[in-house]
């Protein structure tokens, strides 16, 4: 993510944040809030942030293997990008 950080691309950007949400903020989210509805009190449980991470929050769980996903299609297609336009920078009598 300091990488992608470190870039100063907008699009590495994006991609950083996305990873840094949905790989680590929104798990640990969803696991501190289930640790705290099952230990909590009657009060506590009826928090409406709290039941959405603990309980509605399930659907979300797939979200970072599908920004890995996307992070990975970026990587591929911008080394066929840069491999293409080599071939097409070569010196060859037939271009010219």
């Amino acid at each position: 993510i300091s990488i992608l950080f470190g870039t100063g691309k907008v699009d590495s950007f994006l991609v950083g944040i996305l990873i840094l949400v949905f790989s680590i903020l929104f798990p640990v989210a969803k696991l501190v809030s289930t640790q705290i509805f099952l230990g909590g009190s009657e009060r506590v449980r009826k928090n409406k942030i709290l039941k959405f991470f603990t309980f509605k929050s399930g659907k979300w769980s797939m979200a970072d293997v599908y920004v890995i996903a996307i992070f990975m299609a970026y990587i591929g297609f911008q080394g066929i990008l840069d491999n293409q336009l080599a071939n097409l920078n070569m010196a060859n009598e037939s271009l010219v």
